[in-house]
C-alpha cells in the first residue's frame, strides 16, 4: 500500500482519474482486509457493493476543493484499513453495517460482549451509592 497522495487535483478529469485508481485500490485490497480483520462472516460480494455504494454517494460533486478532500479522507481510510490501524467495530461499520445492527453480531471478535455486566457496574450505572 502506497502512503496518501495529498498533492490536489487541477482539473475535474485528474480527479475522476484518481478516483477510479482509489476504487480499484480499495476492491484490490479488501480480500486482504477482510482476512486481517479475520472478517470470515461477512460476503466479499456485499463489501464490493458497499465500497461502490460509498463512493456513488458523492458522483455528483464537482467542486475540486470538495472532491480533493473527499480523496484525500478516502485515501486515509483505505491505507488505514490495510495496515490495520483501525478497530474490528470501526471496519464493520465502514464495511458492513448490517453485521453489527445486532448486539452479538461481534462476539466471535470479543467474546467479552456476551457477558452480562458485573454487579458493580449495575449499580455504577444505576447512580445507587456503592456500599464499602
Amino acid at each position: 500500500m502506497r502512503g496518501v497522495n495529498t498533492h490536489p487535483c487541477v482539473t475535474l478529469e485528474e480527479a475522476r482519474r484518481r478516483t477510479l485508481h482509489l476504487f480499484r485500490e480499495a476492491l484490490e485490497n479488501m480480500p486482504q482486509v477482510l482476512s486481517r480483520y479475520q472478517m470470515s462472516g461477512v460476503d466479499p460480494e456485499e463489501v464490493t457493493e458497499r465500497i461502490k455504494q460509498l463512493f456513488r454517494r458523492h458522483q455528483g460533486v464537482e467542486d475540486l476543493s470538495v472532491l480533493n478532500r473527499l480523496l484525500v479522507l478516502a485515501e486515509m481510510d483505505l491505507n488505514e484499513f490495510v495496515l490495520m490501524h483501525k478497530t474490528p467495530h470501526h471496519v464493520y461499520q465502514v464495511l458492513a453495517p448490517q453485521y453489527i445492527e445486532d448486539a452479538f453480531a461481534l462476539s466471535h471478535i470479543r467474546p467479552e460482549l456476551k457477558k452480562t455486566r458485573s454487579p458493580f457496574l449495575q449499580s455504577f450505572y444505576a447512580g445507587k451509592e456503592i456500599q464499602k
